[in-house]
């Protein structure tokens, strides 16, 4: 019966460990972005950077002859 509670106790410090480490993760993560978004905005030269664009290409799949041969 001890094994039973000692698992369950084991189990919980395992899961606040994983989301203790996921918060300092993000927070850590948010920071960096902060720092980043505020040097890219004290840039003397800095311009809006253009929207990213996506190309889509559609190819023509070859048919089963071209493929046997």
């Amino acid at each position: 019966m001890q094994e039973a509670s000692t698992a369950i106790y084991v189990a919980l410090a395992v899961a606040l460990a994983v989301w203790f480490a996921l918060f300092l993760y993000l927070w850590r993560l948010d920071a960096q972005a902060q720092d980043l978004r505020r040097r890219l905005e004290n840039q003397s030269n800095h311009e809006p950077l253009a929207a990213p664009v996506a190309k889509i290409r559609i190819q023509q799949q070859e048919s089963k002859e071209n493929l046997e041969k």
